[in-house]
Formats: C-alpha cells, sequence, structure tokens
C-alpha cells in the first residue's frame, strides 16, 4: 500500500439494501410527523421539518428506489403520496429546487434555503438544477429544458470557477446586476 492512501473494504452490497429497505419499512411504519430531515445518531430518532427544508427530496426519492429494488407497490404509492406533499415548494425562489425535486419527481414517473442567506445568494450546489432539467427535456421533448440546462451550468461555472481550476462554493450576488462579488465577498473555497 502506498502512503497516505488507505484500503477500501469490499462492500455487501445486498447486505446495504437490505439494511436500507428495513430503514425505510421501519420510516413508512412510524408515521413521520413530517420530512425526515436528519436522525439522532445515537438514537435513530429523526427529526423532520414540515415542508421538507432542503433534504426533503430524499425521502421519496428512498421510496422510489425502494419501489424500483422490490416492485412493491406500497412503496410506490408512499412515494406519490409524499411527492404530493412538495407541491408547495415548487413557487419557491430558491437556487436549490433541484435538491428537493430531482429525486423526488424524477424517479417516480434547497442547502441553504433563500430565507437564510438572501435571494442574491448564489451556490455551486444550484448545479443539482441540471439534471432535472434535462429529465425534464427528455421526458417532454422540449429543446427549451436542455437549453435552460446548459445556460444554467454554464452560468454556475462562470461565477464559481476561479482561474486556478478551484471551486467558489457560495457567493453573494450584486441583487441589481446579478455581477460577481470581489473575492472578499466569497462563502467558501473547495
Amino acid at each position: 500500500m502506498s502512503r497516505g492512501r488507505t484500503e477500501v473494504p469490499a462492500v455487501d452490497w445486498g447486505e446495504a439494501r437490505a439494511q436500507m429497505l428495513a430503514r425505510v419499512d421501519d420510516m413508512l411504519g412510524s408515521e413521520l410527523p413530517g420530512f425526515p430531515h436528519w436522525a439522532d445518531p445515537t438514537t435513530g430518532e429523526w427529526f423532520c421539518t414540515e415542508d421538507g427544508d432542503w433534504t426533503g427530496g430524499a425521502w421519496p426519492g428512498m421510496l422510489w428506489s425502494a419501489a424500483a429494488q422490490t416492485g412493491d407497490d406500497r412503496y410506490r404509492d408512499a412515494a406519490r403520496a409524499w411527492c404530493a406533499r412538495t407541491s408547495e415548494r415548487a413557487d419557491r425562489t430558491t437556487a436549490f429546487k433541484g435538491f428537493g425535486f430531482f429525486r423526488s419527481v424524477a424517479l417516480g414517473p434547497q442547502a441553504e434555503e433563500s430565507h437564510a442567506v438572501g435571494s442574491a445568494a448564489a451556490s455551486i450546489d444550484s448545479l443539482q438544477a441540471t439534471p432535472l432539467l434535462l429529465w425534464a427535456h427528455g421526458v417532454t421533448g422540449e429543446a427549451r429544458y436542455a437549453d435552460i440546462a446548459r445556460a444554467h451550468t454554464q452560468r454556475v461555472l462562470d461565477l464559481h470557477m476561479r482561474e486556478d481550476g478551484s471551486v467558489v462554493r457560495s457567493s453573494e450576488l450584486d441583487p441589481a446586476t446579478g455581477a460577481r462579488p470581489d473575492p472578499g465577498r466569497e462563502r467558501g473555497r473547495r
């Protein structure tokens, strides 16, 4: 083994799948009061949000995945019901819609929220919208979705890629012009 490298153990994907399905079954049986957001690692108890926050698409996405893996209609029915609950998020002005809708909606047929960071915030994480737009293009055949996906990806890269190849995680844009901030207003480096 070379210095600085860690050997990665083999993964038993069958066991991993069984554990995930058991967790989904447990969550389905618990009558969650909202969208599961995170679980206490000690107790396994879920902290839920009423509207799903930025992780809202993960739970219906897990249900769609379980339905695809097993063919069991109860997962499909639950996924549809949870997806319906995400519809109120469709009109939000946040760049993070892709998080909530790609896994929950695209599989079945917001990171920071705008209220917390301001409407002129931009993040590399908004690239999550691209697969959703490309999926919409594939399903509808409407070229405008692919055009928007390309334009969105280019704009995000223009805003967040530095000349040295490093990435600005998020930044506050000029709300009037959409201009990039000066380097002192960047929020993170990746």
